[in-house]
């Protein structure tokens, strides 16, 4: 399934696709971000001339990352430079102070999730919280960095009342999706989407009835191809922080709006279960 309500921005789309562009695709998306400006005021043939490409390859590129063509994609540029969130981050350099790596840091948070926001399906987000309504169980997969979303999410939701399970291992994974039945939910995060490992977990999930949720970086891959419901993120790179990095923050933010949806449609029990773990935990403080 893929994103239908928001439709990302220009800057958005050029990073979250780059990966999938030709070598003459990529020099153009290079010199689109390096002097946008430029980009609006001149034409395709100016633009050819200073990405060394050639007009063929700028119609390319405006087709391939859905813009149709050239003067489309000069129009939505101008209205993502004229957007007052355009881009805020920099990337921390050698010699900067804290204060300045703090800055910059906490805005390239801020530009992930607003960049998120931009690419997130609310008709998907509501099919999946549909779906965690009513699961009679829900299970969250992840490995490496993306199995500490997982775990996070099953702490939150066991709020909820419904039994919650978090695996991070592929055989664990493996010997719980082979049991799973039609009335399950499997919740997996994965930032490329391209998880051999937990594509084949996934697999074996859908095959024995699970519905499956995935959130994952914006753009094609397998496991969106699997899922019934796809949830975006978008993050990027930086010479000090992986583009994955900053995605699972992107991916915790769609854990805690998932929730607070699911939260939304059982008030009453949900409430209900805060007061009975506050008062269990309150035993435990000195």
């Amino acid at each position: 399934m893929v994103p239908r309500g928001n439709v990302p921005g220009c800057f958005v789309r050029i990073r979250s696709g780059f990966r999938s562009l030709s070598k003459g695709e990529q020099l153009v998306a290079k010199a689109i971000l390096q002097d946008p400006q430029a980009v609006i005021l001149g034409s395709v043939t100016s633009l050819a001339r200073r990405s060394r490409t050639s007009a063929a390859a700028v119609s390319r590129f405006c087709r391939k990352l859905g813009f149709g063509s050239f003067p489309r994609f000069k129009i939505r540029l101008s209205q993502d430079l004229a957007s007052p969130t355009a881009d805020i981050h920099e990337d921390a350099a050698v010699g900067d102070s804290i204060g300045e790596i703090t800055r910059k840091v906490l805005h390239g948070n801020i530009q992930t999730l607003s960049d998120t926001l931009q690419v997130l399906d609310e008709k998907a987000v509501e099919q999946a919280v549909d779906l965690l309504s009513a699961a009679s169980r829900i299970t969250f997969l992840g490995m490496g960095g993306s199995g500490m979303v997982a775990q996070d999410a099953a702490h939150k939701f066991m709020r909820t009342g419904t039994p919650v399970v978090a695996y991070t291992d592929r055989h664990l994974q493996l010997i719980h999706a082979a049991l799973l039945g039609g009335a399950d939910v499997v919740v997996a995060v994965s930032h490329t989407g391209h998880n051999r490992d937990l594509l084949e977990v996934l697999q074996v999930a859908k095959a024995a009835g699970a519905r499956i949720i995935v959130i994952t970086h914006y753009g094609p891959s397998p496991t969106v191809k699997l899922a019934d419901v796809a949830l975006h993120t978008m993050a990027r790179e930086t010479a000090y922080r992986r583009e994955s990095l900053s995605s699972r923050i992107a991916a915790m933010a769609i854990v805690d709006v998932l929730y607070v949806g699911v939260g939304v449609r059982h008030h009453r029990d949900v409430v209900k279960n805060i007061k009975k773990i506050r008062h269990a935990i309150l035993r435990t403080r000195m």
